[in-house]
């Protein structure tokens, strides 16, 4: 075939052979490489266009705020948290929160009142001064959120007493109970149920809860 057409390649190569007959034939390789490439590109600019999208929906200069809430919202991804009133009161943290649950409508006062005698630390050591022998046992000390005393040994008291043998514990094995917030907290309440506030004397007036 002489000078034979191939309608589907626009760019063909003319070869000669040595019988002398020539025909033309698709440059195959070349279009193929061009194709290649132009699809190369085309994916690579709308790869850079929804990247520059996402840049643009996701910086601080195009935050938007929720029109009823007010929270930074992005992207068009609108999510809004309606604002809701509570009478509960807000707690610092867990300790505060559990104080409120054991002493009801007391809890107010007491967070005050074991603030002061603890900053709410549950490894609190205080009253060491107040310490002494009984039973073979060094007792004496404040422990905990609410600085209970292990005992006293007739230095503050005239009477002796030992709180951790009353508890069925040894007074190191009460101490270390004591530092449980929980169990302080739950033995606190046992001891404001006999004796109210004044308990804790000192801090309640510190507090301005007993008025001197």
């Amino acid at each position: 075939m002489k000078n034979a057409h191939i309608p589907y390649n626009k760019k063909k190569i003319k070869v000669k052979y040595i019988t002398g007959y020539s025909y033309e034939k698709p440059s195959y390789r070349k279009d193929s490489l061009l194709s290649f490439l132009r699809a190369s590109f085309a994916i690579t600019s709308l790869s850079l266009v929804f990247y520059g999208y996402g840049l643009f929906n996701n910086s601080p200069e195009t935050q938007f705020l929720s029109p009823i809430a007010g929270t930074p919202v992005f992207g068009g991804d609108i999510k809004v948290q309606a604002a809701t009133e509570s009478a509960t009161p807000t707690f610092d943290n867990d300790i505060e929160a559990y104080i409120y649950e054991v002493f009801k409508e007391d809890g107010e006062d007491m967070v005050k009142l074991f603030t002061c005698e603890s900053g709410l630390n549950p490894e609190t050591i205080g009253d060491e001064h107040l310490m002494g022998w009984l039973d073979g046992e060094y007792l004496g000390d404040s422990v905990g959120i609410a600085q209970i005393r292990t005992g006293d040994a007739g230095i503050y008291d005239s009477k002796p007493w030992n709180r951790a043998k009353a508890n069925g514990m040894t007074v190191i094995e009460f101490r270390a109970k004591l530092k449980d917030p929980i169990y302080n907290v739950d033995y606190s309440k046992t001891i404001f149920d006999r004796q109210g506030i004044t308990a804790w004397y000192h801090c309640a007036i510190k507090t301005g809860l007993i008025k001197e």
